[in-house]
């Protein structure tokens, strides 16, 4: 499975590379993995930890 970069998920969720690092402070929005500083999302397949609402 390759994994996306903020700039391609971004795109594919058609939003900003700001706003899923906000989503990621927040706990909410795309499920990502963290190696050491660099970020990486699955595709759109995967679950999402929260939606905006808090629902699971």
């Amino acid at each position: 499975m390759q994994l996306l970069t903020p700039e391609q998920k971004a795109k594919e969720l058609q939003t900003t590379i700001r706003t899923l690092a906000e989503w990621r402070k927040l706990g909410i929005g795309p499920v990502y993995k963290q190696y050491g500083r660099h970020v990486r999302y699955y595709p759109e397949t995967m679950p999402y930890q929260k939606d905006i609402t808090g629902a699971a």
